[in-house]
């Protein structure tokens, strides 16, 4: 989910939540100025006393991944896969540090690398996923964020290191060894 629109949607909530108790207090205030008068000396009374505070607390700080996105990146056949890392905060921060899971394999490729922001870094083909973690210069605790995206190479047709120039042939009930050699550059 976009940080943004999360809050926005706070921000509506808010304003929908202080809406119904403004048209609450305007209600409660009719009822007790206009009603007593439509139904006098009938024994029924309103009355009520009522306190409604708002605060606007200030918002946490955050830190955001711009990039990669959770999508796919193309790459050719025999490339590196560098993307770029760019990061923002809406708070100071002393120090950034990044790992990234490989997911297919389930191992971790980098493991807690310090960066500035606005680098690039080398994912794995298929998915990967990015955890960013920022110490702010003001506040007590650290902050997170993290992004899963998709790494696409094409597949490509195993590389045979001696080639088979001439046909080999065997008898029934007969075997025999003849040893190839056979590359995949993108087995991972």
């Amino acid at each position: 989910m976009d940080k943004r629109g999360g809050r926005e949607r706070e921000f509506k909530r808010k304003i929908v939540i202080g809406s119904l108790f403004l048209t609450a207090i305007v209600l409660n205030i009719f009822t007790y100025l206009v009603l007593p008068n439509t139904i006098a000396n009938t024994g029924l009374g309103t009355s009520s006393v009522g306190l409604i505070l708002f605060q606007v607390l200030p918002s946490q700080p955050s830190i955001n991944i711009t990039s990669p996105e959770n999508i796919t990146y193309n790459f050719s056949i025999g490339v590196s896969y560098t993307l770029d890392l760019n990061v923002t905060s809406d708070t100071l921060i002393d120090s950034w540090i990044y790992r990234l899971y490989d997911v297919r394999h389930q191992v971790w490729t980098t493991d807690w690398i310090a960066f500035a922001p606005n680098i690039t870094f080398d994912a794995v083909r298929w998915d990967n996923t990015l955890y960013v973690n920022a110490t702010p210069s003001f506040g007590p605790s650290d902050l997170y964020d993290n992004v899963t995206f998709f790494v696409f190479v094409p597949n490509s047709a195993p590389i045979i290191g001696r080639p088979i120039t001439d046909p080999l042939y065997v008898c029934e009930g007969q075997s025999f060894v003849h040893r190839i050699n056979a590359t995949n550059w993108f087995y991972f």
